[in-house]
C-alpha cells in the first residue's frame, strides 16, 4: 500500500513549542489587576468569582463546570470568591520564537470543563514522578490548545512566510537574546544591513526589532520572576544586564512596576527575600 507522508505537518508540529509558566491548583480569596506576557487558562471546579477583560471590554463570572481562557497581554482583572478552586495554566505558544501564536487575540473566552477533562486535570496534577505525568501535563494544555482556533490568525500561511524571510534570526534570539544584543550583530545573522533589516521587520512583524527585542527580555523577565526561586539579581545576570539597577529600570518601563512589586502582584505570590 505504500506510505502517505505529512512532511509539511510534521515539520510544523516540530517548530510549535510550548512553554509552561505555572501548573497548580488555586483555592484561595484574591482581588486585583494584572497583564502577564503569557496565555492563562482557569480550570474551575468550585465557587465563583469574578473575571474583567478591560481591554477586550469584558465580564465573566467565574464558575464550576467550565474553563476560562485569557491571551497573554491583555489587562485583567479578578475578584476570587472565598470558595473558588481552579486548576491554573500559565503558558506560551510559539510557531515563531518569540511570537505566541495567540499574541493577536483581545478577547477572553469561556468553555464547558466535562467529568472527562476533570480527570485529564486531576491525572495531570499527580505528584511528578514518571515520564508519564510529564506527557499528560503538556497532552492537556495542546488539548485545550486545539479548542481555541477562533483566537488564532485565520491564515497560517502568512506565519509560515514570516518563518522561512526570519527563521534563522528569530532562532538564534531564542538561544542569545540578552540585555547585550545589538542591533548590528543580528544584522550580521541575517545577511542584511541594520538599515534594511530594521526596516523590513517594522513591516513584517508591525513592530520595530528594538521594541520586539524589549517586550522579548520583558517577557522572559517575567517568566523568571513569576515561576523560578531565583532573586532579581540572579535574573538581572541572566537576562545580560549590567546590574540589577539597571534590570529594574528596564523592567519598571516595560511594566510599571520594580521585579519586587511585579512578583507581589501573583495571587499567592511572595515577596523578595
Amino acid at each position: 500500500m505504500g506510505m502517505t507522508r505529512h512532511d509539511a505537518l510534521a515539520a510544523l508540529a516540530g517548530q510549535l513549542n510550548c512553554r509552561i509558566a505555572e501548573f497548580g491548583e488555586a483555592e484561595f480569596r484574591w482581588r486585583g489587576r494584572n497583564c502577564y506576557s503569557f496565555n492563562r487558562i482557569f480550570l474551575v471546579t468550585a465557587g465563583t468569582g469574578e473575571l474583567v477583560n478591560h481591554t477586550g471590554n469584558q465580564r465573566f463570572t467565574l464558575e464550576a463546570g467550565y474553563w476560562y481562557f485569557m491571551p497573554t497581554g491583555l489587562d485583567l482583572e479578578f475578584d476570587f470568591g472565598p470558595q473558588l478552586a481552579f486548576y491554573s495554566l500559565h503558558f506560551q505558544l510559539e510557531l515563531l520564537a518569540g511570537c505566541d501564536v495567540f499574541g493577536e487575540s483581545r478577547r477572553c473566552s469561556r468553555h464547558r470543563l466535562d467529568e472527562e477533562l476533570r480527570r485529564r486535570c486531576r491525572e495531570a496534577a499527580a505528584p511528578a514522578g514518571s515520564w508519564r505525568e510529564l506527557f499528560r501535563l503538556k497532552a492537556l494544555i495542546f488539548e485545550l490548545a486545539g479548542e481555541l482556533t477562533e483566537h488564532l490568525p485565520e491564515e497560517l500561511e502568512r506565519h509560515l512566510a514570516v518563518r522561512r524571510r526570519y527563521g534563522v534570526l528569530l532562532d538564534y534570539m531564542a538561544r542569545t537574546l540578552s540585555a547585550r544584543t545589538r542591533l548590528d550583530e543580528l544584522a550580521g545573522v541575517a545577511c542584511r544591513s541594520r538599515d534594511r533589516l530594521s526596516r523590513e521587520f517594522s513591516r513584517d512583524f508591525g513592530v520595530p526589532l528594538k521594541e520586539f527585542i524589549g517586550r522579548e527580555l520583558g517577557r522572559r523577565a517575567e517568566f523568571e520572576l513569576l515561576s523560578g526561586c531565583r532573586s532579581i539579581k540572579e535574573i538581572a545576570d541572566r537576562l545580560g544586564f549590567a546590574n540589577e539597577f539597571y534590570f529594574s529600570r528596564f523592567f519598571r518601563r516595560r511594566t510599571g512596576y520594580s521585579p519586587r512589586e511585579f512578583r507581589r502582584l501573583r495571587p499567592g505570590g511572595r515577596s523578595e527575600i
